[in-house]
């Protein structure tokens, strides 16, 4: 029995699901009202939306859409507004999809081997907060991992 790819996993459901219910919980949370009424809408049509994703994941056509700039409110307080930008929720729930299985393969790695080298690259890596490329046979090109204080992997940017 072979393992699936990280590709390959990405496209499982219980991956794209568990995806989908943290970004509805940090849209639900979200001071921006677009935000909130887009995953709404995500969700009205719930399985439809997870299953054209799977699907363009599957026939490799899924391709990100240019996100969105928003002026959004500083916090009490505080004067002007910042700058954010903003993903569709459908490509939040591939990205928060991807950084849950190439997160998850780490961490098995790490149970399964236990590598002194590997340990001291997570260290190094948690430490800095820097970034490292995803490489793993071509499917992730251009794919950068960071860490942070929620972990080794705690956040993915796809750098074009």
């Amino acid at each position: 029995m072979t393992t699936p790819s990280l590709y390959d996993r990405v496209r499982e459901r219980k991956f794209l699901l568990k995806a989908w219910r943290v970004i509805r919980s940090n849209a639900a949370h979200s001071g921006n009202r677009e935000t909130r009424r887009a995953a709404e809408a995500f969700e009205d049509h719930l399985l439809a939306n997870i299953q054209n994703i799977q699907r363009r994941l599957k026939n490799r056509k899924y391709r990100f859409k240019p996100a969105l700039g928003i002026a959004a409110p500083k916090g009490k307080g505080k004067t002007g507004k910042r700058a954010i930008v903003v993903a569709t929720v459908a490509d939040r729930v591939v990205q928060r999809a991807i950084l849950d299985v190439v997160y998850r393969s780490a961490m098995e790695r790490y149970e399964r081997v236990k590598n002194v080298h590997f340990l001291n690259s997570l260290a190094e890596l948690r430490r800095s907060s820097g970034t490292c490329s995803v490489r793993r046979k071509s499917a992730w090109p251009g794919w950068r991992l960071g860490a942070g204080q929620c972990g080794p992997f705690c956040w993915l940017s796809y750098a074009s």
